[in-house]
């Protein structure tokens, strides 16, 4: 569970990080934004490896099931998708014309 998708998971902590507890948000957030180990978490934070493990997981799963009901993420990348192939369609218009003159 915490070495699936580094990048959706950074993208579930940038949408609902101030919806989880501050120990949450900051373990996830050094995990994986900053690439602390889990090792290393627990001893900036004074606290065991298992206690950090605990706080992570109970983190993703509100994160995941926040995801799962409200879509943010989803929905902001279909957005991005579209975006992309609207610029697409554009710059294949654009080129057609100036071939067609």
């Amino acid at each position: 569970m915490l070495k699936e998708n580094f990048f959706k998971l950074g993208q579930l902590i940038s949408v609902y990080g101030d919806i989880l507890s501050k120990k949450q948000y900051c373990y996830l957030k050094y995990y994986y934004n900053d690439n602390y180990t889990i090792d290393e978490i627990g001893e900036h934070e004074s606290v065991s490896r298992q206690s950090v493990y605990d706080v992570m997981v109970r983190g993703l799963k509100k994160l995941e099931g926040l995801e799962e009901k409200l879509r943010v993420v989803k929905m902001r990348n279909i957005l991005e998708n579209l975006k992309k192939k609207d610029k697409k369609i554009k710059e294949f218009i654009n080129k057609r014309l100036q071939d067609a003159e």
